[in-house]
């Protein structure tokens, strides 16, 4: 079975921190295909779900340990509390691995 190959790059910028993560997705040509009736293209989409996944986790984590409503928050605020996180303590808290 042939697989189309799909790469698509998700960057974050923050004031003044910017970092960009890499993740190679393969499909199956079958896969890629069907991916096209939810979006122009598949890496269109993927690329948004990953975004809209990750914004709201950081809504989550982020919420319980602020002052403020999360809707009022600048991204500034977000991430001064987003680095005071540690990240592998939570996905163990939370998933037990």
């Amino acid at each position: 079975m042939k697989k189309a190959i799909l790469t698509f790059v998700m960057s974050l910028s923050i004031v003044t921190m910017a970092y960009a993560v890499d993740y190679t997705i393969t499909l199956t040509a079958e896969q890629d295909k069907a991916m096209g009736v939810l979006s122009v293209t598949a890496q269109a989409w993927i690329q948004h779900a990953a975004e809209n996944k990750a914004n709201k986790m950081i809504n989550r984590l982020v919420d319980p340990l602020s002052d403020k409503k999360i809707s009022k928050m600048t991204a500034a605020e977000k991430k001064v509390i987003l680095d005071g996180i540690d990240i592998a303590a939570e996905r163990i808290k939370r998933h037990g691995r």
